[in-house]
């Protein structure tokens, strides 16, 4: 990870439940024109073991901002986007964490998106709970304590198919 960008390093860290972490660059150079991403065996930290180095292909113009375990082997990724002319875009897609291997790109099935005239911000958090049998995902944004933008928590139901 130390030859990622300055700006573009870690951005979404993933804890699977058998102990594994996924590690998500922003920009950094993945195979394939995609971003790197890391498989750890065990916590980084410590000895987490020679990671499996796959990529992640965002949505076009879209950067990774966070993950989260949806259930299974199902992974939520939350991507977002600022240009002058649009403002603030954010699409959720969903991968599958079987396809995660050396050297393959992951991609993910878009689930949702927001956009203008839609509630949007600069949301870079995510997470899953489960509510009487619900998946609830939740979405945060960070005001960086400027007044163009807002701080919000949004949360939605995860319908199955």
């Amino acid at each position: 990870m130390e030859d990622w960008p300055n700006n573009g390093g870690a951005e979404a860290l993933v804890r699977l439940p058998d102990g594994r972490f996924l590690v998500f660059s922003e920009a950094g150079d993945g195979p394939g024109s995609s971003n790197d991403a890391l498989m750890f065996a065990g916590d980084p930290a410590s000895d987490g073991g020679a990671p499996v180095r796959f990529g992640y292909r965002p949505p076009e113009g879209f950067r990774i901002t966070d993950a989260a375990l949806a259930g299974g082997t199902r992974l939520l990724i939350l991507n977002r986007r600022f240009t002058f002319f649009e403002g603030v875009a954010v699409i959720v897609t969903m991968a599958d964490l079987s396809d995660i291997r050396e050297g393959a790109i992951l991609e993910g099935e878009t689930i949702a998106r927001f956009a203008p005239p839609l509630t949007v911000d600069n949301f870079e958090a995510l997470a899953v709970t489960r509510e009487s049998g619900r998946t609830i995902v939740w979405m945060a944004s960070d005001d960086n304590f400027t007044p163009l933008q807002r701080t919000l928590l949004m949360k939605f139901e995860l319908l199955e198919r």
